[in-house]
Formats: structure tokens, C-alpha cells, sequence
């Protein structure tokens, strides 16, 4: 499983060399606490255009280089040579991949603008994680969220769920999420169909952990709102579709619609790699679940 790592440098500087090897070492060790085997890939994506990750600036007068030299500790430098240094990051993805980071100017809502705002939708894209020094309170937490902004430099009211990593305490914390995942889990207590349960189960682990991050801003954002992530589907009845990308390309797609109330019921998902692909089948079945639920459950039973 690969471990996207997007270098937060909003947060860098340090004050002083010393303060900024403490923090760094506080957030590299929650990164190794997400790892669960040898065979997992680390990447650290450094958004910039004019330096490497090796002269990051840590603190005034202290590179990364300087760190990774005297970190103090043999198996977090073994690691640190060891990972898969992109930089400048727009350089290491693909047409497709750079085009959907296009589509988002984010920002932390109520704090000055940021000047490295694109690795906010480099995390985003990729399901990836901040890695932030806790030089601010707002780097100082396990998630942050984000605002978007439109074309014009209007406001959209909505906004994302960023990972972010200040501390080893972080790390763990996202890796109890990602090993206990499950649909119903995380969007209780609206519905999730058994067949969805199945095909999440089926999807590799990058895909979970990304089908998981989508489905808690769903939730997050009461199941209401527009493209990019939510979208009517007019050849259905009431149909609605969550949408993302996939991780190893194609689109996921999770179709859902109101059960009662507040009550939303996801119904079934599938990858696609074309247009139209996969609607056909789709749509009568989460059609046919939903139907066959709201039979044999009228006194709204929940399905979990």
C-alpha cells in the first residue's frame, strides 16, 4: 500500500534549529506509526519548484538534510533515506491527476492565505496526509478542515476534511481509523446495503481508505450539495451519486438516495473506467435494494 506524505511547508519555518528537530521528529514518528509492513511504499510529496526536500527549511539555518544527519535515531534515518523523495511534486503525477489538483484552490477558512495552498489539494487528490510542524495551532491538529474557493475568487460552501500529521499521537490515531474501517462505521446511522458492504470489502486497501476519508465528508456534509463530489443521477429514481477517484485510476462511484427524514440509504458502488460505464447494471440494482428494503422494513427498521 502506498503512503502519500504531502510536506505541509505552510508551517515551516521553526522559530529556532532546535525547535524545528523536535517538532519534525514528533511528525515523522507519526508517519512510521501508519506503516504495517516492510513491503509499503512512503512518498513525500514536496510542492515546490525551486528546491528539493533536502533543502527544506526546518528552521532558519537548518535544512532537512541537517535533520535526516541528526535526527538521533538509526531506524527513523534508515527510513528517511529510504523514502521516495518527489519533488518538485507536480513533476511525479499524472495529466489527469495534476488537472483534478487544478479543480481546487483551497484555503483554511478564518486565517490569512496561505502561500503553498496547492499541497491542500495534493493531499485531498491523493488521500494523502499533511506532515506539519506544530508551529501554529491550526498545524496542531489530526485534521483540518478546508474551504474552497470558485473560478471568480468567489466562496463555495463547502469544504474538506485534509489528514494531517503534527505528532506521533496523530499517526496512531490514523492507523486505529484505517484498520477498523467499514461503511456503516462511518456513516451511521444512515443505511448501507449489505451488497455495498460486500464490494467495499472487495476493494484493495488504498481504495478503503479513500472510499472511507469520501464517505466522512458525505457524511460531514449532511449527504447535501453539488459536483464535484455529489450528483444527481435524472435517468433514476432519486438517485444521487457520491464521486471520487479511484486510486489506481478510473472513478468510484457509490450510488444513494433519501430513505426518510434526515435518513440517507447508500446503496451500491463500482469503479468505472469510461463515460457511462457500469450505470446500466447499477441503477436498477440500487433501485431494486432500495425497493425491496422499503417492503420488508415499513416500520423503518435500520439496516446496520
Amino acid at each position: 500500500m502506498d503512503l502519500s506524505i504531502c510536506i505541509n511547508t505552510n508551517s515551516f519555518p521553526a522559530e529556532t534549529a532546535e525547535i524545528g528537530k523536535l517538532l519534525l521528529k514528533d511528525a515523522i514518528d507519526g508517519v512510521l506509526q501508519l506503516i504495517t509492513d516492510e513491503g509499503e511504499r512512503v512518498i513525500f510529496y514536496h510542492d515546490s519548484n525551486d528546491q528539493g526536500l533536502f533543502d527544506l527549511e526546518v528552521a532558519e539555518g537548518y535544512r532537512y538534510e541537517d535533520f535526516v544527519n541528526d535526527c538521533g535515531d538509526v531506524d527513523m534515518q534508515a527510513f528517511l533515506y529510504e523514502v521516495e523523495d518527489k519533488s518538485p511534486a507536480v513533476d511525479a503525477l499524472t495529466p489527469e491527476k495534476l488537472e483534478e489538483i487544478a479543480a481546487y484552490s483551497l484555503y483554511i477558512p478564518n486565517q490569512p492565505l496561505d502561500s503553498s495552498r496547492d499541497i491542500f489539494a495534493f493531499a485531498w487528490v491523493l488521500d494523502g496526509y499533511l506532515l506539519s510542524l506544530a508551529t501554529a495551532e491550526r498545524w496542531a491538529s489530526r485534521e483540518i478542515r478546508a474551504s474552497n474557493l470558485g473560478n471568480q475568487g468567489q466562496y463555495i460552501d463547502d469544504f474538506f476534511i485534509l489528514k494531517n500529521i503534527a505528532n506521533t499521537e496523530h499517526g496512531k490515531q490514523h492507523f486505529q481509523i484505517n484498520t477498523t474501517i467499514s461503511p456503516e462505521s462511518i456513516v451511521s446511522p444512515h443505511l448501507v446495503s449489505e451488497e455495498l458492504k460486500s464490494w467495499f470489502g472487495q476493494q484493495n486497501k488504498e481504495n478503503q481508505r479513500i472510499i472511507a476519508n469520501k464517505l466522512k465528508l458525505a457524511k460531514e456534509r449532511m449527504f447535501q450539495g453539488g459536483e464535484p463530489l455529489f450528483k444527481p443521477l435524472t435517468n433514476s429514481n432519486a438517485l444521487r451519486e457520491i464521486r471520487f477517484s479511484a486510486f489506481a485510476g478510473g472513478a468510484i462511484r457509490i450510488l444513494f438516495r433519501n430513505y426518510k427524514n434526515t435518513i440517507y440509504f447508500l446503496l451500491t458502488g463500482f469503479i468505472k473506467h469510461g463515460d457511462n460505464e457500469g450505470y446500466d447494471q447499477q441503477i436498477p440494482l440500487a433501485e431494486e435494494i432500495f425497493d425491496t428494503y422499503q417492503k420488508t422494513h415499513q416500520n423503518g427498521q435500520d439496516l446496520n
